[in-house]
């Protein structure tokens, strides 16, 4: 089998169209971990700014004994709520020196085992598909969580200043996500929230020092004060709740009841188990991203974190699944050799009922 140094492969455009195809092909069946976040979340195609989103509620009460002959009608009013989907527009723009982007390879060629790579097989489609699914993952996931428009740095005296450091604000600031949601609607309706104490405390020592039964009344709080209409039927009630909680759940039903229904983990990395007859849903990631990211030098911000929520009306909106490994790739040579490799895609978070569920943090 004949091999060709990949820039001279990068440079012929029927050969990289045919490469970018397999690529595509390759991350779309893995779904570049979409399947991972319909466990906390409903995914909506289709989503532009023209899109339209709501719900109708029930209706009761129009039932009333017959009164014979001129009997008044009962008005019938369906509540209604709609809401337009704003998605943004996200990009990835890798650029990478040649010779680092032909080191990336040669190095994962030795990792594999691969004593030779050969262009003209599909490793080098595995090479690429491999890690543009891992960093587009990771992003995805990351605006969909933790995404927050207020998002700033600790110390920069503007926005929520709740990142370490250092951290990138634009790896966050682009929409409001998952927790972001969550915690503006307790904001406004203190009904719905349930304080972690150990969140508060001074030191992460202090906070990683979570009484045995914390997420058990936690999670019992949030049952009691989440509004009907998050266990109603149609409804996908869920408790996703960072690791620390689930672990501390689990650990204290097991050693005060008995209870041997312990954390299952499953193919995507998620681990779930059920709590009064509600899933519970866990990922060790977010335990990781919020004490990576989101610290202060001294404390984490809120690293202990439960919502009680209706996954069918926890939307995250994209333009089109596809659109998230829709490739380009090109070499640009001259005095400064790079490799470019892009994609687009649009995605906005919504709340389409957003009086349902609770938070604990």
């Amino acid at each position: 089998m004949a091999t060709t140094k990949i820039k001279d492969f990068i440079k012929e455009p029927a050969r990289v169209k045919e490469y970018i195809r397999d690529i595509k092909d390759l991350l779309e069946d893995r779904s570049l971990g979409l399947a991972d976040i319909k466990e906390a979340m409903t995914v909506v195609e289709g989503v532009t700014k023209e899109t339209e989103y709501g719900y109708y509620g029930t209706t009761e009460g129009v039932t009333r004994k017959d009164a014979g002959c001129g009997m008044e009608p009962v008005p019938f009013n369906i509540p209604v709520r709609t809401g337009w989907w704003d998605p943004k527009p996200l990009r990835v723009n890798i650029s990478q020196c040649y010779a680092d982007f032909e080191k990336s390879i040669l190095q994962w060629c030795n990792v594999k085992g691969i004593d030779k790579l050969h262009i003209d097989s599909d490793q080098f489609v595995i090479f690429i598909a491999s890690q543009l699914e891992k960093t587009i993952h990771t992003d995805f996931n990351k605006f969909a969580y933790f995404g927050d428009t207020q998002a700033s740095n600790v110390g920069s005296g503007s926005g929520n200043e709740q990142l370490t450091a250092g951290v990138a604000k634009e790896n966050y600031n682009v929409l409001n996500g998952l927790f972001a949601s969550f915690q503006s609607f307790i904001t406004s309706d203190p009904s719905k929230r349930v304080t972690i104490t150990e969140n508060a405390q001074a030191t992460r020592a202090a906070q990683l020092a979570l009484a045995r039964d914390t997420a058990f009344k936690a999670c019992t709080e949030l049952l009691d004060k989440a509004d009907g209409l998050t266990f109603a039927s149609g409804s996908e009630p869920i408790l996703l709740m960072t690791h620390s909680m689930a672990t501390n759940l689990s650990r204290y039903l097991r050693s005060e009841y008995k209870n041997e229904d312990t954390l299952t983990k499953m193919e995507n990395g998620y681990e779930t188990m059920t709590f009064e007859g509600i899933k519970v849903v866990t990922h060790r990631w977010i335990d990781e991203i919020i004490k990576r990211d989101f610290s202060d030098g001294t404390k984490w911000n809120n690293p202990h974190r439960i919502i009680l929520l209706d996954k069918s009306e926890c939307q995250l909106g994209v333009d089109s699944l596809s659109s998230l490994s829709d490739l380009e790739i090109e070499y640009i040579g001259g005095k400064d050799e790079h490799v470019y490799i892009k994609a687009a895609y649009r995605m906005d978070f919504q709340r389409v009922m957003p009086t349902t569920g609770a938070m604990a943090i």
